[in-house]
């Protein structure tokens, strides 16, 4: 690469039915974990001090639902909001892409993912999310 260390972080939640109009859900690091409307809940902590340069979160719903804006954030320490993507389409499967994050992050920081949805037309449903952060 480019002579610097990385790594990467992998961010998983386990499938969420039916997402609510106009709610807030969070996850991280629980792959069993539904995403919870309550933030701090799946903390993904920080094993070294770096930055956060791209994330790749993928959305894959059985029911695709109608395209109003999804936005999804990189948050850290359940205080300051980095975006990743906004996205509106009708697409089940989604990818909110960010290869210029520049997240500062320090040892024992926790990050989760938060996801703000809209007010569907048709809710979209039983989504799957989960994806990779990229750290140097």
């Amino acid at each position: 690469m480019n002579g610097k260390s990385f790594y990467v972080l992998n961010i998983s939640a386990a499938i969420l039915v039916t997402l609510t109009d106009a709610a807030i859900y969070y996850f991280g690091c629980m792959a069993g974990g539904i995403p919870s409307t309550l933030s701090a809940i799946a903390r993904l902590y920080i094993p070294k001090s770096g930055k956060i340069n791209a994330a790749y979160l993928s959305w894959r719903a059985g029911t695709a639902g109608t395209g109003e804006s999804i936005s999804a954030y990189i948050r850290v320490k359940d205080t300051t909001d980095y975006l990743i993507a906004t996205l509106a389409n009708t697409d089940a499967f989604k990818l909110f892409t960010n290869k210029r994050m520049n997240v500062p992050v320090i040892l024992d920081d926790y990050i989760e993912i938060k996801i703000v949805c809209p007010t569907w037309v048709t809710n979209p449903g039983n989504v799957t999310l989960g994806g990779i952060l990229w750290l140097e």
